[in-house]
């Protein structure tokens, strides 16, 4: 048995031996090559938001450079006519805070469908149609056509050669025409399809662009799709959402909102007597699946067109914005699927009161000069 101050020795020994290869270690760390923070902006550069935030984590090293190259997406602002004059508002829900143009060449008309930074116009008067862009007046013709209750949808901005506009309306419940127009062509052509089963469908309901085909929803739920090369229409066999069975008649003209991103569509159902539902198209097992969290993304809801974001920075992300509902004050209402609240909290919102066509969702502008803020500058104009 070794004396008890042989162990105090053996024990010293062993402690000073632990601590000189912890050093030894440490500093091979502290000696290993680093990259170069423009090496490493590079790499950070090319990744999603999510995973800029997850690598800015890792270590001190790498937060600054993935910090200088993060870009959040920006959201669509919200465009409403003025109820008199040429003074349109511009909300960005961002910032909570209003922007005002003078837009003269908006006048007379109504909104038929947005998509990035361009407006299609419809001016009733004059059978007129067109492009408009607010930020830089620019403005397409496109051939006449006599609107009544179409759904309408373009594909592409205008700048495109390749942009489709597509107008669907039921005829009888058994029947829906449908009249296409390309850029360059001088006349729309119009095709009479039979509906088996009947598909009806209202002004009220949206028609979005995905992948190379329009589709639209009937009032019952239905999904119709049409093909504008081949110049076909079907009827999905996919079964509506559960929650058509309760909705009442009249809500059915006026709850849902269409959208699409990236390959896959998405419907916000609304009734007055219930909190929204949100459902995602399951290509593969043909079924609409209710979601209870957007994961991350956020969807823009309106009767002109609905959006889709993803990347974005704030509380509401994750939320559906609805457009400014009559009566519930100057902000637009939000609803967060995951824990069912609605924001500003009110029991029961009447979506029959939403403006319609008279306001869209529309990309945010590259800067403001041209803007003018607050409530005080009605009746001023700042256009260049």
């Amino acid at each position: 048995m070794a004396p008890r101050g042989r162990k105090k020795l053996i024990k010293s020994s062993t402690t000073t031996s632990t601590n000189a290869a912890q050093r030894a270690t440490s500093g091979a760390h502290d000696q290993e090559p680093r990259l170069p923070s423009e090496v490493l902006e590079e790499i950070f550069n090319r990744l999603s938001l999510k995973d800029n935030i997850r690598v800015s984590v890792v270590c001190k090293s790498w937060q600054s450079p993935a910090i200088s190259v993060r870009k959040p997406n920006t959201p669509p602002w919200l465009m409403s006519y003025p109820k008199t004059g040429d003074l349109f508002e511009f909300y960005n829900p961002t910032e909570r805070k209003n922007y005002y143009l003078d837009l003269p060449e908006m006048r007379g008309t109504r909104i038929c469908y947005a998509k990035d930074n361009w407006l299609l116009l419809y001016k009733p008067r004059t059978l007129r149609l067109f492009f408009f862009c607010p930020y830089t007046l620019e403005k397409i013709k496109m051939p006449k056509l006599q609107l009544s209750d179409h759904i309408v949808a373009f594909s592409a901005p205008p700048t495109n050669p390749d942009c489709t506009l597509c107008m669907v309306r039921h005829v009888v419940h058994e029947a829906v025409a449908i009249s296409t127009c390309r850029m360059g062509e001088s006349q729309w052509t119009t095709l009479t399809y039979e509906c088996d089963p009947p598909f009806c469908s209202s002004m009220w309901n949206k028609l979005v662009f995905c992948d190379g085909i329009f589709y639209c929803m009937s009032l019952t739920g239905l999904l119709g799709f049409y093909e504008p090369i081949e110049r076909t229409w079907n009827i999905s066999t996919v079964p509506p959402p559960h929650c058509t069975d309760c909705l009442h008649l009249e809500n059915r003209w006026r709850s849902k909102f269409l959208a699409e991103y990236e390959g896959d569509i998405y419907v916000t159902y609304t009734c007055a007597l219930a909190e929204p539902f949100v459902y995602k198209l399951d290509w593969v097992n043909g079924v609409w699946d209710e979601l209870v969290s957007l994961d991350g993304r956020t969807i823009f809801a309106n009767y002109v067109s609905s959006c889709v974001r993803s990347e974005l920075v704030g509380k509401s992300v994750g939320s559906v914005y609805f457009p400014k509902v009559l009566f519930y004050g100057k902000r637009c209402i939000t609803y967060r699927p995951e824990g069912d609240r609605y924001y500003p909290k009110d029991d029961v919102y009447d979506w029959t009161e939403m403006e319609g066509f008279r306001s869209a969702w529309i990309e945010a502008p590259k800067n403001v000069d041209k803007f003018l803020e607050g409530a005080g500058c009605k009746g001023k104009k700042k256009r260049q």
